[in-house]
């Protein structure tokens, strides 16, 4: 499978599935987790059984597995759901493919997808995936997806990434039968920086090991240093508004 080979390498080379950029991504995964914690606790959901849709290497099933009684986490990388198993694998977790998904009608408290959605390239592919989660979802279940959702979609492609405006994800949703009852803008290093990023990379610290990364992996010396800034800042999210770029929405069925 094509796809899956794709993510494979990165995992293999980057030993994740998130930005290739070590030192944005020390910062940008430790935003996305405390971010998603955020909207969890925000909003009230039955705390049974979350479904991590492209898991990665799990760091989110992890964090899932302190909320929810049972988590299954699917991912079409192999090698992903291998780091997964190693780096984030706790009793009440599941690693499976996506076509190993066992969930029951009327089972699944949250879905949950992390710039995942945007890959799938043709909208009939979503649209079949979104009714399945549909029927997975009990009425007082969720989808939370954080998205590329500009207000217009860019100019330019990707081979790999699905461009959609806000207005394309509300309408694929609706039309499989949820409707979107909370969003949050979330930043972008580039598209949407946030005081605490911009902070971060100029630090001195940061940009001696950033130096230092073009000879040596020091991606752990940007971790420790992204956690102490994201746990110290609460500005890479916010009440979101159709202008925000990257977004976390929360879909509920009708």
């Amino acid at each position: 499978m094509e796809r899956a080979s794709f993510w494979d390498e990165r995992v293999k080379t980057f030993g994740h599935t998130g930005w290739s950029n070590p030192m944005i991504y020390a910062y940008d995964q430790a935003a996305r987790i405390n971010a998603i914690e955020h909207v969890l606790s925000e909003i009230s959901l039955p705390q049974e059984l979350a479904l991590d849709f492209g898991c990665g290497v799990g760091d989110f099933s992890n964090r899932l597995s302190h909320r929810f009684q049972s988590v299954m986490a699917c991912d079409i990388s192999q090698t992903a759901l291998e780091k997964a198993t190693q780096r984030n694998g706790r009793n009440n977790i599941h690693y499976c493919l996506p076509e190993e998904i066992g969930c029951k009608e009327g089972q699944l408290s949250l879905f949950l997808s992390i710039t995942v959605l945007g890959h799938i390239m043709q909208d009939s592919e979503l649209e079949v995936l979104l009714s399945k989660a549909h029927g997975w979802l009990h009425e007082g279940g969720a989808i939370v997806a954080l998205e590329f959702a500009p207000e217009q979609i860019p100019s330019q492609s990707s081979d790999y990434q699905k461009f959609r405006a806000f207005d394309a994800w509300k309408n694929i949703f609706d039309a499989q039968g949820f409707e979107l009852a909370h969003y949050w803008g979330f930043y972008h290093p580039t598209l949407a920086p946030c005081r605490s990023f911009t902070n971060y990379k100029n630090k001195v610290n940061v940009r001696f090991w950033r130096i230092l990364n073009r000879f040596f992996k020091v991606s752990h010396r940007f971790e420790n240093i992204a956690d102490h800034v994201v746990r110290n800042a609460q500005d890479y999210y916010w009440p979101g508004t159709p202008q925000d770029p990257m977004k976390i929405m929360v879909f509920k069925k009708k």
